[in-house]
């Protein structure tokens, strides 16, 4: 069975043809949804590798996200399907994500002074 090595060092057992856009795993004891669900980020999917049954490093892929994902409970798998991060809309939750800190900072200041 193939496996997938998130950002993090997690390692996973994925189904054999994964692609750069749709990873299934089997669920597992060990790997049950909530877990799988849980470690596949969009930090730990911004680098990862997939490895063949060998363990031999197939390809690293960057910059993906969860787009959406299957559960298929007859085969106790499930299947995640992956999109590009999009850099310029990442930028741009940043920026307003920057600039309400500031705007509250702002505020907090304004408050004190008044006080004074």
């Amino acid at each position: 069975m193939e496996k997938v090595v998130l950002k993090d060092g997690t390692e996973i057992s994925i189904q054999n043809g994964a692609t750069e856009n749709s990873i299934t795993m089997p669920i597992t004891d060990e790997n049950n949804l909530e877990k799988l669900i849980s470690v596949m980020t969009e930090e730990n999917l911004a680098e990862y590798k997939i490895l063949n049954e060998s363990g031999a490093e197939c390809t690293t892929i960057f910059d993906k996200r969860v787009k959406t994902y299957t559960v298929n409970t007859e085969e106790n798998t499930v299947r995640f399907n992956l999109a590009n991060v999009d850099a310029l809309l990442k930028r741009l939750e940043n920026l307003e994500t920057s600039q309400a800190d500031q705007d509250d900072a702002i505020t907090e200041l304004a408050d004190i002074v008044s006080e004074v």
